[in-house]
């Protein structure tokens, strides 16, 4: 997709007197193909879903893990039911189930093995946090969807290898900073007689554009 617009990303995410800067240059893109069996007669398939990187140094460009999020743009961005937005309502604060939005998730590993995709619900998750200009998003794996748990071992060494919720996490106030400080934190206590949150960084996209770095946290 090289020389193909930016789109979401120049979507403003913040209100006006919050920091927002619309991406200088073109961002890296994948192509996500969603695609049904539809014949006369017959009922529909289910959709299925799939995420594509065509880039002769794909393999190579991230040394992280790759998360591929695809949802109707209106989930995210409409002023009227955007979770992602300002919005009509301070979409990006609200909570509950109805704010959560229908999305297809893959993972896949840094050498480009996949290690999970699914269909899954999404909200924002935190609290001053959510108005900064990319948000912590909430991962909810349920039986609606088809799946109610995701399975996949996908903190190495960590007790759990299945969960029913993850959380994409910008950092909250570290996100100017470090954006790894709690991660470390937890990880330097995590040998005592605690709980703690594993902690696994991730480059994410939103509908094949590129969306920065994540902190995967259960």
């Amino acid at each position: 997709r090289v020389g193909d617009p930016n789109v979401l990303s120049t979507i403003r995410t913040t209100l006006p007197n919050v920091f927002w800067q619309e991406p200088a240059n073109e961002i890296f893109k994948g192509t996500v193909v969603r695609a049904m069996v539809d014949k006369s007669g017959a009922l529909a398939s289910s959709a299925a879903t799939q995420t594509y990187f065509v880039d002769p140094a794909a393999n190579g460009r991230y040394s992280l893990p790759v998360i591929s999020i695809a949802t109707d743009a209106d989930n995210l961005f409409d002023p009227e039911i955007g979770i992602y937005v300002p919005g009509n309502y301070t979409n990006y604060a609200q909570s509950g189930i109805e704010w959560e939005r229908p999305i297809h998730i893959e993972f896949y590993e840094a050498d480009g093995t996949l290690g999970f995709a699914q269909n899954a619900g999404v909200r924002i998750h935190g609290s001053k946090s959510t108005i900064y200009h990319f948000k912590s998003l909430r991962i909810y794996a349920r039986s609606e969807y088809g799946q109610d748990r995701i399975e996949y071992d996908l903190f190495p060494g960590w007790k759990n290898d299945e969960f029913e919720r993850l959380i994409l996490r910008n950092s909250g106030q570290d996100i100017y900073a470090t954006m790894f400080r709690d991660a470390m934190a937890q990880s330097l206590v995590s040998h005592l007689s605690f709980d703690t949150q594993p902690y696994r960084p991730a480059i994410v996209f939103l509908n094949g554009e590129y969306w920065g770095v994540h902190n995967v946290r259960e």
